[in-house]
């Protein structure tokens, strides 16, 4: 599905319309969402962040986010919601004949630790201890959309995700280490998964959507891939996009 052909001069008018807000609007990226960055003329300072949701997207989904965004609203450094002038937070706008969902956030500042290159070990360790402290916040978050199975992004599938989409891998030598891991990981994870704390994740702890400010990490966003889950998966998650680009990982 594509993401949602929203302008800047139509996201200028929701700010308008559903928030009584006069923004100058610059599009952010995102992968099936249309974003928005919306700063207001009359306090350059005030900051939001406008998302018109895939037609993919069902609205539980959404409610699942703003429930843990909700939950988590004294942890520093996470996006807060931010309700329309009718109080709602979650609405549906018309749009070239499809309905789309729309919400506000607060924008985060801050640098992607992406662009950190390389990370310090000081730097390294605060992000183990940011998303340690994150999940303990979580430990007892409940939501009914929790214990539904996402294929596609929780480790625990990998191989229902992998198997089928294993002959896509061109290079014969690349193919058969994925195979081999895979397997390994058959033998070896899966038996002891179910022995494993499980509880709601971010899930998605990559340096994308991650800030750093000062030298520690500041914030994390994008909470589209929450998922109930070993907490374990949280620490391998995060650790393989840190290392990502370093010359000795």
């Amino acid at each position: 599905m594509p993401i949602p052909p929203i302008t800047e001069k139509d996201a200028i008018k929701i700010a308008a319309n559903y928030y009584n807000l006069t923004t100058e609007a610059k599009k952010l990226g995102g992968d099936i969402d249309r974003n928005f960055l919306l700063t207001l003329k009359t306090d350059r300072s005030q900051s939001y962040t406008l998302k018109i949701h895939s037609l993919d997207t069902k609205r539980e989904e959404i409610e699942f986010q703003n429930a843990a965004l909700q939950y988590l609203k004294d942890f520093e450094g996470v996006p807060r919601i931010i309700p329309n002038r009718d109080g709602k937070t979650i609405f549906t706008i018309s749009y070239k004949g499809d309905e789309y969902l729309v919400r506000m956030l607060s924008y985060l500042e801050g640098t992607l630790l992406e662009n950190i290159i390389p990370k310090p070990p000081n730097l390294l360790r605060g992000l183990g201890a940011y998303i340690a402290k994150l999940d303990l916040a979580l430990t007892d978050f409940e939501h009914h959309a929790t214990r539904q199975e996402n294929t596609h992004w929780d480790l625990s599938l990998a191989p229902l995700a992998i198997e089928p989409r294993l002959g896509f891998i061109a290079t014969p030598k690349r193919r058969e280490l994925a195979s081999r891991v895979l397997e390994r990981f058959k033998r070896r994870v899966i038996p002891v998964l179910p022995d494993l704390h499980k509880q709601v994740i971010h899930n998605d702890a990559n340096t994308q959507n991650l800030l750093t400010q000062d030298g520690l990490i500041s914030g994390i966003f994008d909470f589209g891939d929450l998922c109930y889950a070993p907490r374990i998966h949280e620490v391998a998650i995060c650790a393989a996009y840190a290392l990502l680009n370093e010359e000795n990982p």
